[in-house]
């Protein structure tokens, strides 16, 4: 169960949050007799992951998507800043993955607790001129003519499909072939490849993201 939260103003800055807590709450805790120190991080930014009207980014995970950002062009930057912020949101962490050369080769978002990967995007020069962007959202049963032209790219390329419906496999995505027929295209452990993204893309990839979130906390409810 949720305890109540101190009334402080929306703020951008995670470590901001967690000094006003260290401020304001821990004191009323010690003069109960808790042995709380400023030390002790864990309680407070439980405090804080409780604050669902912010936007939480610690200086580590805002260094590296500002790290990974400027080796993106110009045009696509805020494209995918947009959308790496928003991850952040879902309380995905950012890791920077990098080659035996010290060389940055990816930008993935992973939530810790659920062990689940939502998404990555390379850089240009690694698969492609391009900035490859790729995704998980199988949980989601609708989105648009231009995600479905996606899935039926990737499987194209060789991904694992069949016409039939698995009954024992939960994670798939499901799309139409030019005749009308469902296929199949199975989920586990992939990402989709979604890119070239453009501004007018952003929101259906958020809320894909949302939907994909929401099936995987309700899953790890279940178990």
């Amino acid at each position: 169960m949720s305890r109540p939260l101190p009334a402080f103003p929306c703020n951008k800055d995670a470590e901001g949050l967690m000094m006003f807590v260290i401020q304001s709450e821990l004191p009323l805790l010690q003069g109960k007799g808790a042995l709380m120190y400023p030390t002790q991080t864990w309680y407070v930014r439980r405090i804080i992951l409780e604050y669902k009207d912010g936007i939480l980014m610690t200086s580590n995970q805002r260094n590296k998507i500002d790290n990974f950002m400027v080796i993106l062009p110009a045009r696509e930057n805020a494209i995918y800043r947009d959308i790496a912020e928003y991850a952040v949101e879902l309380g995905y962490a950012p890791l920077i993955e990098k080659n035996t050369h010290d060389k940055i080769i990816a930008l993935v978002f992973s939530k810790k607790k659920l062990n689940k990967r939502l998404l990555k995007i390379h850089p240009p020069g690694i698969y492609s001129n391009e900035v490859e962007f790729k995704m998980q959202f199988y949980a989601a049963s609708e989105y648009s003519d231009f995600i479905h032209e996606k899935l039926c790219m990737d499987v194209n390329a060789g991904r694992a499909v069949c016409k039939e419906k698995n009954k024992k496999c939960a994670s798939k995505y499901t799309f139409s072939y030019p005749d009308g027929e469902k296929g199949f295209r199975c989920a586990i452990h992939s990402l989709v490849k979604l890119s070239p993204l453009s501004a007018e893309h952003i929101n259906e990839i958020k809320e894909l993201m949302k939907i994909q979130d929401e099936f995987w906390i309700e899953q790890s409810y279940a178990k």
